[in-house]
């Protein structure tokens, strides 16, 4: 071989070690780096000797990369939901705790009876007064709380589909460069990698599923088919309610539903963006929030209506309100719907609302003062909240309950829903952690790396040397 050939052989050999130490730099520092791809030079021999870079290779596992998308928006919809159910459950409180719903009933139905055995006692009869505040005050904290719940989920839908949005956008323009820096034959492969991580963001909001284009240009579709990029990105559009009250509805039209492209996309577990955490604030703002709203609401109905008898206290007339009420008011079954926001004690037996605590003895409309040794009254009013009766509304409607049994069905409906949606969520969470462990070992290889870069050198020492004797060689030829 001629001095020219060697020398540019092992140039060739030189540049391309040179170009393999940068990717194996490149890699271990990326080790830990979220939507990073391994990158490994492909090389073959020159015509005339040496040897050409041919391309570099980005190493991904598509499959594993579409399970892992998968899991993650598994992942973001069940902790969503289940993070929903573990808050409300929180709010009943556990049974026997302080403050919890039941504890309070049961107070309430041990002052009842403290109260029948000694009516003439005023003492004993605030503390029926204070145990039938508690228990309205908690069923209006109840109603508030998952109307609260309802506006965050409402916030966080907002949010995201601000972030999806935006990400789209992203993913577009780095189409656009990727296709500019193939079609000009420049490195592309940080793009590649910013394209990756901004996908795997956006499969946490909605699963989708990635679909390659010419010239390094991906589409995406949603699992149910949506296109939300293609040539373009798809434009979502949501509008937040200023607040959220419990009549208010997506069926009803007072709550926004989501856009695409200025046309409306199902929100539902089974539409075509079911599935992430997205969907799952949808489903708690339209359908988790209003259920548990209206088993409390039934809950509240039944507990009025039950003192609104004139068999539990003959001083009722047709139009007076009961022990509990609506606002103030007798309660109208046309109007259940928040009840149990609006449900409070009548202001006859509260001193500081101008009425007085012998009424719980006597008569809520007795005109004056009766026995005080009469307890007819309050043990109506136990036997009331003890007797089964039938409910009217929710899912237990037809059911004959104690008010006891319906409150604790209530209470563990709830806590059974959190557990279901805890094993769930703690098998989303498993298969997720699982596959990202195979990805990362599917990833870069730092001791592979390396020992690759431990060749790298030998390999560049010996190019270097070949340039060294080639040299030594001309310098000898030149002093003869």
């Amino acid at each position: 071989m001629s001095f020219s050939g060697t020398l540019s052989s092992a140039m060739s050999g030189l540049t391309t070690a040179a170009r393999a130490a940068e990717l194996v730099s490149s890699n271990i520092s990326n080790a830990m780096t979220e939507g990073y791809g391994r990158k490994e030079l492909s090389v073959s021999a020159r015509h005339l000797g040496g040897v050409k870079i041919d391309s570099v290779i980005r190493h991904e596992d598509p499959r594993l990369s579409f399970d892992v998308r998968q899991a993650r928006a598994e992942n973001g919809g069940a902790s969503t939901t289940h993070d929903f159910l573990t808050r409300l459950e929180a709010m009943y409180g556990v049974p026997g705790e302080a403050g919890a719903l039941n504890t309070l009933f049961n107070e309430f139905d041990a002052r009842l009876i403290s109260a029948a055995a000694n009516p003439g006692s005023n003492q004993r009869l605030e503390l029926v007064k204070q145990g039938a505040q508690e228990i309205s005050n908690k069923l209006n904290s109840l109603s508030k709380g998952i109307q609260s719940e309802r506006k965050a989920a409402e916030f966080r839908i907002n949010g995201q589909v601000s972030e999806l949005n935006s990400k789209l956008e992203e993913v577009h323009k780095l189409n656009i460069m990727i296709a500019k820096s193939e079609a000009t034959q420049r490195d592309a492969f940080a793009l590649y990698d910013s394209r990756q991580r901004l996908v795997d963001d956006i499969s946490s909001i909605i699963p989708i599923r990635v679909v390659d284009r010419q010239h390094g240009r991906i589409a995406l579709f949603t699992n149910g088919g949506a296109v939300i990029l293609d040539s373009a990105p798809a434009e979502f559009a949501f509008t937040p309610a200023n607040e959220i009250v419990p009549h208010m509805t997506l069926a009803g039209g007072l709550l926004s539903g989501l856009t695409m492209n200025d046309k409306p996309i199902s929100t539902s577990i089974t539409g075509p963006m079911a599935g992430g955490s997205l969907i799952a604030n949808f489903d708690i703002r339209d359908r988790y929030a209003p259920e548990a709203q209206t088993q409390l609401d039934a809950a509240a109905r039944n507990l009025i209506e039950r003192f609104q008898s004139g068999s539990v206290d003959p001083t009722l007339g047709v139009a007076d309100a009961g022990l509990f009420t609506d606002a103030g008011t007798q309660f109208d079954a046309v109007n259940e719907i928040g009840i149990s926001d609006r449900i409070e004690i009548n202001a006859m037996i509260d001193p500081d609302k101008g009425g007085a605590l012998w009424r719980l003895r006597d008569g809520l409309s007795a005109a004056s003062a009766g026995d005080v040794g009469n307890a007819t009254i309050l043990q109506n009013y136990s036997n009331a909240i003890t007797q089964p009766n039938m409910l009217a509304s929710g899912t237990l409607a037809g059911s004959n309950m104690t008010m006891a049994d319906v409150f604790t069905t209530l209470t563990s409906d709830i806590a059974l829903a959190a557990t279901t949606l805890e094993t769930r969520q703690s098998y989303a969470t498993a298969r997720l952690v699982s596959l990202e462990q195979q990805q990362r070992a599917n990833g870069v290889d730092t001791d592979q790396e390396l020992q690759n870069l431990m060749l790298i050198e030998k390999s560049f020492a010996a190019n270097a040397r070949v340039l060294q004797t080639v040299d030594e060689l001309m310098q000898t030829l030149l002093r003869m």
